[in-house]
C-alpha cells in the first residue's frame, strides 16, 4: 500500500526589508513589507520575491519572521502593503 504524504500546514509570515535607501526606504534600518502565507521560511522569501510587489536594491536584502514571533503593529503594516490596490 502506497503512503500518502500529510499535507504540510501554511503559515503567515511577515518579510522585512533591510537596509536604507532613499528611493524605498529612507532613514529606516528595516520596515515589513509584504506578509505571505507558505510552509516554511524559505517557501515565504521565495514567494515574496517572485510578487513584485516590493523593490530590493543593492544595498538592501529581505529576511523573514513567523507572523506570531512579531508585533500586532508590525502585522498591520505589511498586511496593509500587501493588500494595496
Amino acid at each position: 500500500m502506497k503512503k500518502t504524504s500529510k499535507p504540510t500546514k501554511l503559515h503567515d509570515y511577515i518579510v522585512y526589508r533591510h537596509g536604507s535607501n532613499a528611493a524605498n526606504q529612507s532613514m529606516t534600518a528595516s520596515s515589513p513589507v509584504y506578509c505571505v502565507e507558505a510552509r516554511n521560511p524559505a517557501e515565504a522569501l521565495k514567494l515574496a520575491r517572485e510578487s513584485g510587489e516590493f523593490t530590493v536594491y543593492n544595498n538592501q536584502h529581505l529576511s523573514v519572521k513567523a507572523s506570531t514571533r512579531v508585533t500586532a503593529e508590525e502585522r498591520q503594516i505589511a498586511w496593509e502593503d500587501t493588500r494595496k490596490p
